[in-house]
């Protein structure tokens, strides 16, 4: 059996269909998690078993190299976009904030500023990285293994790009 190296227009269809499913089986997986669970645990370990271990699977039934690489590239695209799709947005929550208090006449920015709890951002990543088991703690925080990992890889990758150190 020989790999596909060229994707035909019948292809694309066929990896656009494959991708639709994979989303629908995260969707799926998510709704039955909640419901047993209440919540997905290590939700980007689950993100990349979905979009990066399904279409590798099909691979090795299917031999087509230049779709499995189509799918796996949207993968790689969707997954770039997912923490910031799953993350609490502060914008997202103005725009809803706004679109809640407004009638006829916009809100005051004293408004906004004294009802938005500002602080929710940070909380909710706490309650992020506890959950999917990069720290530990309730009053005081510790980092797991797996922390201390994704912390040196993240000082590394900004120290590389001279970015500003974050956290100091």
């Amino acid at each position: 059996m020989t790999c596909q190296l060229f994707i035909t227009p019948s292809g694309i269809g066929y990896c656009g269909i494959v991708f639709f499913s994979l989303v629908l089986a995260q969707i799926l997986f998510w709704q039955i998690a909640y419901r047993l669970y209440g919540g997905v645990r290590r939700q980007i370990i689950a993100v990349f078993v979905i979009y990066i271990g399904i279409p590798l699977l099909l691979f090795i039934f299917s031999r087509e190299l230049a779709g499995t690489l189509m799918i796996l590239s949207l993968s790689c695209a969707y997954i770039m976009s997912f923490p910031a799709a799953a993350a609490w947005s502060p914008s997202f929550e103005v725009l809803m904030f706004v679109k809640r208090k407004q009638k006829r006449q916009g809100v005051t920015k004293e408004t906004v500023l004294k009802e938005l709890a500002l602080d929710r951002l940070v909380w909710d990543r706490v309650r992020d990285l506890t959950y999917d088991g990069f720290i530990t703690g309730e009053t005081e925080f510790s980092l797991k293994p797996s922390g201390r990992r994704l912390a040196a890889l993240f000082h590394w990758y900004r120290t590389v790009l001279r970015l500003q150190q974050k956290g100091s």
